[in-house]
């Protein structure tokens, strides 16, 4: 397939029929992968992938890879999957990505076993898209619950809680930020809708500074939190830099103002 000449930004193409990607028997440990594209069958400038839990209640990490069977190399590692039923949740991986690349997906749960559907589809880049990354960095993941970094806005509504560490020190310079929310495994939410703000920061305790944000997301009844856009914003955190995130929230009910965050930054 010829390279696209559009000046569009680009465009999404279905690249298989997605799977079925299955945690083990033991919670909190990475299973098996599970091949999502045998071979690409054209260049691409990045993956958007779905990612839906299977009728419950269910938290989980997944790593996404390229290569072949046995020599996978992890492109984005623990993606946090954390709402409620059959609601998708969806992640963008600007990964440079070769014609005949193998794509493959691995996971942990909080549920032994639980099924995951994923769909992927190539991303291409126009002649005025943007250029795909580098490398992708993980922070605030919690393998211990299949989790992210718990934020809590605190007991005051409508009040920014305390900061939360999401990395002690940033191990290099980061270009732009990914981030994903995820409710807990919240089965029993209020009636009620929420609304959130959330910020990130940088600086020592105490000495905190906002980097990024706030931007605005919800609660609902059913205990979905979110989604947060699907985008890398431009954000320029350096290297050694201590990461944190804070919210305030339109509740003070100490299990629905809770939610889990991670954060991916694009290091080019």
């Amino acid at each position: 397939m010829d390279f696209p000449i559009q000046h569009t930004p680009g465009f999404l193409e279905n690249a298989a029929t997605g799977g079925i990607v299955y945690a083990p028997a033991s919670t909190h440990t990475k299973g098996t992968y599970t091949e999502l594209i045998t071979s690409t069958a054209y260049d691409a400038d990045g993956i958007m992938v779905s990612l839906q839990a299977n009728n419950v209640v269910a938290g989980a990490l997944m790593d996404f890879a390229i290569g072949a069977a046995g020599s996978e190399q992890i492109v984005m590692a623990n993606v946090i999957i954390g709402q409620t039923a059959r609601l998708t949740t969806y992640v963008f991986i600007p990964i440079s990505l070769p014609a005949g690349s193998r794509v493959a997906a691995r996971c942990q749960s909080t549920n032994s076993s639980q099924a995951f559907a994923v769909a992927t589809h190539l991303y291409r880049a126009g002649l005025w898209g943007p250029p795909p990354g580098g490398t992708i960095v993980t922070l605030g993941a919690d393998t211990s619950d299949s989790g992210g970094q718990v934020i809590d806005p605190g007991a005051t509504v409508d009040t920014y809680g305390s900061w939360a560490q999401l990395s002690a020190s940033t191990s290099q310079d980061i270009a732009a930020v990914y981030l994903m929310l995820a409710n807990r495994q919240n089965t029993a939410p209020a009636a009620e809708s929420v609304n959130f703000y959330l910020q990130l920061g940088i600086g020592a305790a105490a000495s905190e500074v906002v980097v990024w944000g706030p931007i605005r997301f919800s609660s609902s009844s059913s205990g979905s939190y979110g989604p947060l856009p699907a985008v890398w914003f431009p954000v320029s955190i350096p290297a050694g830099s201590r990461l944190v995130a804070r919210a305030r929230a339109g509740t003070n009910d100490a299990t629905d103002r809770l939610f889990d965050l991670v954060v991916y930054g694009l290091v080019v």
